[in-house]
């Protein structure tokens, strides 16, 4: 009976390692080190009623357009404004990234979101992009560097700092 009490604690005790070992995490985009750029490369638009702005497969998408095979960035003020803001071309400067699990939609899914804090040129203009993968997508991992390019596409180019 000792034998197998003890045999049952080595596994617990070792599973988690083999676990890891057979499946390492997907990295996670550090690549995008404090100082980095997102230079807005055309006007966007925020209003009261669209405070968040939905990138995905390099386009300017509705909420209710996401789809679940590629990584969606949103994109919003931190002083979310009050009246119709229109955001000129710029270069936003990644100030930090959170990385965080959250549950997400109906299913409760579990998934890695990837926030990405931005100084802007004006203060009011500061913002945040929170990447991910959407609820019905086939991965759930934290999005690289390029998925959150690709999500961007022509509305953000990534200029990585040294």
């Amino acid at each position: 009976m000792r034998r197998i009490v003890v045999a049952l604690l080595l596994t617990g005790l070792i599973a988690p390692f083999a676990a890891h070992a057979k499946h390492p995490p997907k990295q996670r985009p550090e690549d995008i080190p404090s100082g980095s750029t997102f230079k807005l490369r055309t006007t966007i638009t925020v209003t009261p009623a669209n405070a968040v702005l939905y990138f995905q497969d390099a386009q300017l998408i509705a909420n209710s357009a996401i789809q679940p095979d590629y990584v969606y960035c949103t994109f919003q003020l931190d002083n979310p404004p009050a009246a119709t803001h229109k955001i000129e071309k710029q270069v936003f400067t990644v100030t930090n990234i959170d990385f965080d699990e959250r549950e997400i939609g109906n299913t409760r899914k579990v998934t890695s979101v990837t926030t990405i804090h931005l100084d802007a040129k004006r203060q009011t203009e500061n913002a945040r992009m929170a990447c991910q993968w959407p609820e019905h997508a086939p991965a759930t991992d934290t999005p690289t560097a390029d998925e959150i390019s690709g999500a961007l596409g022509k509305y953000f180019t990534l200029k990585r700092a040294p």
